[in-house]
């Protein structure tokens, strides 16, 4: 079906991104085509995906590699890849401005 090596295959995403690259490389190993090697992101979104478990948000088992870049309060705050970087603590970049995120949150 396709001409192009899976080992030659990466995958990228920011914030929802990040989450739909983790989709659509676990649909590719449920095909039986195999893991991709590598997957980088962004600041995968934390709205929605803070309770999911691996099968419901991008993580570490979707690729051979997975690099996790960290640089928004509004990302996912834990490590979840193989390799997770964070950039001035992973909250707010120097120069961006005054970004400020709030987080209202209850359970029932």
């Amino acid at each position: 079906m396709w001409d192009v090596p899976l080992k030659n295959i990466t995958f990228m995403g920011h914030s929802l991104g990040a989450h739909v690259s983790g989709f659509a490389a676990k649909d590719l190993q449920k095909s039986g085509y195999g893991k991709i090697p590598l997957l980088i992101t962004t600041d995968p979104a934390y709205p929605l995906f803070m309770f999911s478990n691996c099968e419901g948000r991008l993580c570490k088992k979707d690729a051979e590699r997975v690099v996790v870049l960290h640089t928004s309060a509004a990302g996912i705050q834990k490590s979840i890849g193989h390799l997770d970087l964070w950039f001035n603590n992973g909250l707010s970049q120097p120069a961006c401005g005054g970004n400020y995120y709030i987080f209202n949150l209850k359970i029932n």
